[in-house]
């Protein structure tokens, strides 16, 4: 499946190196999908005109090609980030494109991953974003700006100098 992708990439880089993409033909019309609804006019014009670059796609390559190294090693079981508040946002549709099968799998390693990464601090929760691509922050940007929110405050209330008697002063 791997390179199927590579070449699906290989196949929009051409397209974009010859300016191709804003006006695309049917060959290359899977090279810049439809915006995303949720988004709008202005974020999608702004990542469509992005993909009409050569370097988005040259960019975007490199970045999966490194993932099977950067991701193939595991977190450390002796990491540690002690109290450190950590939320986790977990896409719902990640994978939404992905056979049943592969999607499964992905998932699955997916949730490990973050669960070892929340096992690693004792203020670390998982939240899971409806109706969210890989792309949270474009797809449901108020979930962001919220955990975002609950991370200043716990950190705000955390760092409150405490009175005797363990509790915090107001």
């Amino acid at each position: 499946m791997s390179e199927q992708r590579f070449s699906f990439i290989d196949h929009c880089e051409a397209g974009a190196e010859k300016h191709q993409l804003a006006s695309p033909p049917t060959a290359l019309a899977a090279c810049v999908a439809v915006g995303n609804p949720l988004a709008s006019a202005k974020v999608n014009a702004s990542i469509a005109a992005y993909k009409f670059k050569p370097v988005f796609w040259r960019t975007l390559e490199s970045e999966l090609r490194d993932n099977a190294v950067i991701y193939g090693q595991p977190v450390s079981p002796s990491e540690t980030l002690g109290d450190l508040p950590v939320i986790v946002l977990t896409a719902s549709d990640t994978y939404a494109d992905a056979p049943g099968d592969i999607r499964q799998t992905l998932a699955a390693a997916r949730d490990a991953t973050q669960a070892k990464i929340l096992a690693t601090t004792t203020h670390g929760r998982r939240i899971l974003v409806d109706h969210a691509s890989h792309d949270i922050q474009l797809d449901q940007p108020v979930a962001v700006a919220n955990a975002v929110d609950a991370l200043l405050e716990q950190t705000a209330t955390s760092a409150l100098p405490r009175r005797s008697g363990g509790h915090r002063s107001d």
